[in-house]
């Protein structure tokens, strides 16, 4: 059995537009998969999701406030009245949401919750140094499980906000 030489078709130009057109034809007609509901939904119910929704509200409060004031937090499910001036915020994925600050003694407060749990009342708090230039929030982030100090991202970066 002889080899034959693989058949050359001459096309020509015309031959040649068409096929170009028949394949572009084809390419528009090719869409990319839908993404998984179920991970769309999963996602968005990330910390890190929560995390940029409570930023952008605790933002928008902030800047409705004069310079004498700051934001402060007062936990709702305590069963006890606590108040906090609000410093940073920092999230884990899946579902933990910290939110740091101090009390008005000065002593620092570290609240960790899951995003499920999450029930703060924002409010105005005197700044404790009026003297100072207002101190604009600053949220960090933490990603993945096991990590133990939060990554640190400016909050002119652009992605936590």
């Amino acid at each position: 059995m002889s080899k034959q030489p693989p058949m050359r078709h001459d096309l020509g130009q015309s031959g040649i537009a068409q096929t170009e057109e028949m394949l572009r034809s084809m390419a528009a007609r090719i869409t990319a998969p839908s993404p998984n509901p179920l991970l769309v939904n999963v996602e968005a119910n990330y910390a890190s999701e929560f995390h940029k929704r409570l930023c952008e509200r605790i933002q928008n409060f902030d800047a409705s406030l004069d310079s004498s004031h700051e934001v402060g937090i007062r936990l709702v499910n305590f069963g006890q009245i606590l108040v906090f001036h609000l410093e940073d915020m920092h999230y884990w994925n899946p579902s933990l949401i910290s939110f740091l600050g101090h009390m008005e003694n000065g002593e620092p407060v570290e609240l960790i919750q899951r995003v499920t749990q999450i029930s703060i009342l924002l409010m105005t708090l005197p700044r404790n140094n009026a003297s100072e230039p207002k101190r604009p929030i600053g949220f960090q982030r933490h990603n993945g499980p096991g990590a133990e100090e939060p990554t640190d991202q400016a909050s002119d970066s652009g992605d936590s906000q």
